[in-house]
């Protein structure tokens, strides 16, 4: 099940959403972050700051963004033991490190423009993965760009990845990042378990883009 809101800002309104989910308990939860964010500490500070019995687990592949995340937290005072960021070993993928560490368990996982970064086979295994690792009742979180199907047109489309690339500074043989349509992102949902989930479009600087509240049921 799928329901389409208003366009929302990334970060603003994923710890919208996150204090909506912490309202229903009083209990400590345990968060689980996919990727660093670049090192900028602006998701994983929204986090922190919702509670202060908040634990915080950060899953990062490159070591020099999980470094710069963990010295931007501790400038801004919100390590403090509540905060772990685990780096897979060299050999090991993001989604192959969820699939094999089920024991852990969250109260939710969160991103932001994350998921899209991985091919379709590593997608689909990160997504699972998240839902393996989730609580019964709990939620995954995302904002991702998206190409919104009915929204903006296939004509529209190359104009805006064209003004992107010129603001980002990409060469026209730099990779374009593989976007889905927000129909596709309620199948890939669908197919890693979460049978519910609520789909809000966003406006986020050059990027369109969906945001994603997946909900594990009972």
């Amino acid at each position: 099940m799928a329901a389409k809101g208003k366009l929302q800002d990334g970060i603003p309104a994923i710890a919208v959403l996150l204090q909506q989910w912490f309202q229903k308990t009083r209990a400590s939860l345990q968060i689980l972050q996919i990727g660093a964010n670049g090192g900028d500490p602006a998701l994983s500070a929204a986090i922190l700051q919702a509670r202060p019995n908040l634990e915080l687990t950060v899953l990062e592949k490159q070591p020099d963004l999980a470094a710069r995340l963990q010295a931007n937290l501790a400038t801004q005072g919100l390590m403090h033991g509540r905060v772990k960021i685990i780096e897979p070993a060299t050999s090991v993928t993001v989604p192959s490190y969820l699939g094999t560490h089920p024991h852990q368990r969250f109260d939710a996982a969160v991103g932001v423009n994350v998921i899209h970064r991985f091919t379709p086979e590593d997608r689909k295994k990160l997504l699972k993965g998240v839902y393996n690792v989730i609580n019964a009742g709990s939620a995954f979180i995302s904002s991702e760009p998206v190409f919104a199907s009915g929204n903006f047109s296939e004509t529209a489309w190359p104009n805006m990845v064209a003004d992107a690339r010129q603001r980002l500074g990409l060469k026209d043989a730099d990779p374009v990042p593989d976007l889905l349509n927000d129909q596709q992102w309620q199948q890939k949902l669908h197919e890693a378990g979460f049978t519910k989930h609520n789909i809000k479009f966003r406006a986020f600087g050059v990027n369109i883009g969906i945001l994603v509240e997946a909900i594990k049921q009972r």
